[in-house]
C-alpha cells in the first residue's frame, strides 16, 4: 500500500496549523507532527477506522487523531487522505 495526500488534505493541515499558530505556536507544531504521523498506522491496519457508508461504493473511512477527524479512502493499492477537520469545526 502507498500513502497519498490530496491537495484538500494538505490545505486542511495548513489551515488548522495557521489557526492554532496564532494562539499557540508550539501546539500548532505538535498538531502538524501528529497529523503527519497518524497515517503511518494505516499502512499496518488500513481498515482501523469505521466505514462511512455515505461514500458507497468507495471505501471511505475515518481515523480520529486527538481532536481531529482524518477522512481517508482505501483502494487496492493506496490509502488516500482526503480531508482533515477539527471535531468541533462546522463542515
Amino acid at each position: 500500500m502507498q500513502l497519498e495526500w490530496t491537495q484538500f488534505a494538505l490545505q486542511d493541515v495548513e489551515r488548522l496549523s495557521k489557526f492554532l499558530f496564532i494562539r499557540n505556536p508550539e501546539a500548532a507544531r505538535k498538531v502538524v507532527i501528529m497529523l503527519a504521523d497518524a497515517p503511518e498506522m494505516l499502512l499496518l491496519h488500513p481498515q482501523v477506522g469505521p466505514p462511512d457508508e455515505s461514500w458507497y461504493p468507495r471505501e471511505v473511512r475515518s481515523l480520529f487523531v486527538g481532536s481531529y477527524e482524518m477522512i481517508y479512502e482505501l483502494t487496492d493499492s493506496h490509502i488516500i487522505i482526503l480531508r482533515i477537520w477539527h471535531t468541533k469545526e462546522d463542515r
